[in-house]
Order: structure tokens, then sequence, then C-alpha cells
């Protein structure tokens, strides 16, 4: 953070060739607009050069810019990638690893992010009620249903592996323990099936 705030405050010194300190707030809106305008950049980088300028002013300097305080960089407006039910079932069917392709099924079949399929636990199944516990971002907890097939598959999957925590186990075990499937080898089996199956448009969980 410190890295990016420095070469945020650098970029903006070197714009006007000049001390940031000797800028005024109009001039700190053209840079902020130049920066959407002209270098069109990201939306989380121009998050970053903003928050980088209002600290610097606000509290380095200690100026106050009524400009920082209600500026906000543009909102990405992007047209998600929505696979059709033919296209899933054909990527699913192309993930060779077992393991892989049930952590897959159930991340698409009841709604769940990539990091709250990956690290689910034995204990979050609820068989009596077919739902899971899925522990989402924020520590917000939440129930969603569980369908007869998935269950199947689930057990289907431990019975092969029989770890006591994780439902999907990482191949390689510490001194501490076994851990669950790593992201990066999720994205890689995504992106080997994504092949396999033909399938161009963009993938990402």
């Amino acid at each position: 953070t410190i890295e990016a705030y420095v070469r945020a405050v650098r970029d903006l010194a070197r714009y006007f060739d000049r001390s940031p300190e000797l800028l005024s707030e109009e001039e700190v809106r053209e840079y902020l607009l130049y920066l959407t305008n002209d270098r069109q950049i990201a939306r989380s980088t121009h998050q970053i050069n903003l928050c980088a300028i209002r600290f610097l002013y606000q509290e380095t300097l200690g100026r106050d810019m009524p400009l920082l305080r209600v500026t906000r960089p543009p909102s990405a407006r992007t047209v998600p990638t929505v696979l059709s039910r033919g296209e899933v079932w054909r990527f699913l069917d192309a993930v060779k690893l077992e393991v892989y392709r049930v952590c897959l099924t159930t991340m698409y079949t009841n709604g769940l992010r990539l990091n709250e399929a990956r690290t689910l636990a034995v204990e979050q199944v609820d068989s009596a009620r077919m739902v899971l516990l899925v522990h989402g971002k924020g520590r917000k907890d939440r129930l969603v249903p569980l369908a007869e097939a998935t269950l199947t598959k689930l057990r289907a999957l431990w019975r092969t592996h029989r770890d006591p925590k994780w439902l999907f186990p990482s191949f390689h075990k510490s001194a501490s323990g076994s851990h669950p499937l790593t992201r990066s080898g999720l994205n890689d089996a995504i992106l080997k099936a994504r092949a396999r199956a033909g399938i161009t448009k963009r993938l990402h969980a």
C-alpha cells in the first residue's frame, strides 16, 4: 500500500512538474479527469490513486479538499459471462480428476464461490435437513439447499479419501494435517477443462 501511494503521488507531481503541495484543488481535479478520460485506467487503479491523493492532502498536508470527499472512480459496467446449461455440463464432464469435478459441481449446483466450495468441511453438510452451512465472505454464514444428487456425489467422493475434516482435501499433506484444495489448483483444473470442452467464453471463479 505504501509503495502504491508513493507511486500515485509521484505520478501526480510529474504530471504538473512541481510539488503536489503547490497544487490547487482545480488542478487535482484536472489530474483525476486525466486519469479517467485520457489514460482510461482501471477502476481499481483509479481508486488507489484517489485514496493516495486524499491521504496526502487530508492527512499529511492537513488541507481540506471537498473534491476528494465526493469524487468516486467511474463504475465498471460489464456484461457477465454466462454459460448455457449444456456448456456447464460439458465443462464439468471435461474435468479429469474426480475431486475437482465434484468440487466444481458442488460450486455450480449450490451457487458457491470458489473459496466457499473448496473449503467445505464435513461438518458443514447437514444431510438430515438437506442443506449446506456455508461460511461466506465477511463472516456471513448462510444455509444453502443441497440437492440429493449432489449429496450422493459428495458421499461417494468422501469414501475415496475419508478425510476427517475436508470434503475436498488437497493431495499434499503436511505435518499439521490435511488441507483443502488450493485455489491455484482449482483454477488450473478450470482452464484445462475449458480447453478440453472447447468453450471459448472466459471462465473465472
